[in-house]
């Protein structure tokens, strides 16, 4: 792997160099949104079995329409085992929760389109995926004091280490489950990558508790830097152990990009908490300034590493798509103009969209009644 602070001052550096530009969105037609989400209505109206209700469900999040037969049904088959997988190994996760590591898979998955290999799922990525609703639940639990904290992070550590001494807490058992996962796939001491991208991982998070005091916002930027360029740096090494090092820039400035992307989602929340990340330090106008470069920034880093136009077109797509979704979850921080133009330019309306992520979570948690 290469030196992990080389690859942070590189995206630090492609984020500096990137102009926004405003942004305008032509109107989509009203006549054709309503036959959309009657179209969308129909086809949920018909739905028996499980399989099928997901890949009716899939469209409101992730385009996969333009893949042959063969990687669709994959992608939907791959979706279905993950939800099984997840509430079979804890029934009591929360729906919200298994659909936060399921967009992981996603991620996953779209990086395997984007380095032209096979679409697959394997025990470790669920491991990896599952492994972050827990240890993010640890961070932001405002019951927990900063010294508890940093006991469970020190024991995280030692377990991605392999060492296996057990620690008084809630998640500690399941988590050294989803490690065990994740080296029974790959060995410790063939795949020292894989496990070095892990231990960033875990760095990022411990350097990101200093968000929830007042801190310098260069000090915002190399954090989201490293945290989410870490996240996304080791989906790609979950794949098969081994990443370029066009694929290690890709990665970073990708895991960057989705981490300004998830701070503009959780605004309202990180604000309400006094954590201090790159969407909670400015106003209004500075926020949909930041949409506008992030908008221009994700272009360039796919443009310049991924050589497939379609598939460009599709990380792009699905990733701009949950951009103007970030805004419509958090109006009121955004300008009101700003917000109204997206609405009139979406295919369907916000309140559709909630209405098919509401009918995913329901499937989620009716596989926990399953279960159960």
């Amino acid at each position: 792997m290469r030196d992990i602070q080389t690859l942070c001052e590189s995206t630090k550096l492609f984020w500096k160099q990137t102009s926004g530009k405003p942004l305008s969105f032509p109107p989509y037609d009203e006549t054709e949104r309503k036959h959309n989400e009657a179209k969308l209505q129909e086809q949920l109206s018909h739905m028996t079995e499980d399989v099928q209700e997901i890949k009716a469900l899939l469209p409101a999040f992730v385009d996969i329409s333009w893949m042959s037969k063969q990687d669709q049904q994959q992608f939907e088959t791959c979706t279905q085992k993950f939800i099984e997988d997840a509430k079979a190994f804890d029934e009591n996760l929360h729906a919200e929760e298994v659909f936060q590591a399921l967009r992981n898979m996603w991620i996953i998955w779209m990086l395997e389109v984007a380095f032209q290999k096979p679409i697959q799922y394997h025990q470790a990525m669920f491991g990896y995926s599952m492994l972050y609703p827990y240890s993010d639940n640890v961070l932001d639990d405002t019951l927990m004091d900063k010294e508890e904290k940093k006991a469970f992070n020190h024991w995280f550590m030692r377990r991605l280490h392999h060492h296996t001494e057990a620690f008084a807490h809630p998640y500690a058992n399941k988590m050294h489950q989803l490690v065990e996962k994740i080296e029974h796939q790959y060995a410790p001491s063939s795949y020292q990558d894989v496990y070095q991208s892990l231990y960033l991982i875990q760095e990022g998070q411990q350097q990101s508790l200093r968000q929830q005091q007042t801190i310098p916002e260069k000090d915002v930027l190399e954090i989201s830097i490293w945290k989410g360029g870490t996240s996304v740096l080791a989906d790609g090494y979950l794949i098969d152990g081994h990443l370029s090092d066009v694929q290690q820039e890709f990665c970073m400035l990708f895991g960057f990009t989705l981490q300004v992307a998830d701070d503009l989602q959780d605004v309202v929340e990180d604000d309400q908490h006094h954590h201090h990340t790159l969407a909670t330090i400015c106003n209004k106008v500075e926020r949909k300034a930041l949409l506008e470069k992030l908008w221009v920034f994700l272009e360039k880093v796919v443009f310049t590493h991924i050589q497939d136009e379609q598939v460009c077109r599709f990380i792009i797509k699905n990733c701009r798509e949950m951009m103007l979704l970030s805004v419509l979850q958090t109006a009121t921080y955004f300008p009101t103009s700003f917000v109204e133009e997206i609405k009139a330019a979406m295919p369907l309306s916000y309140e559709c969209i909630k209405e098919l992520k509401n009918k995913v979570l329901m499937k989620i948690k009716e596989k926990q009644v399953e279960r159960g």
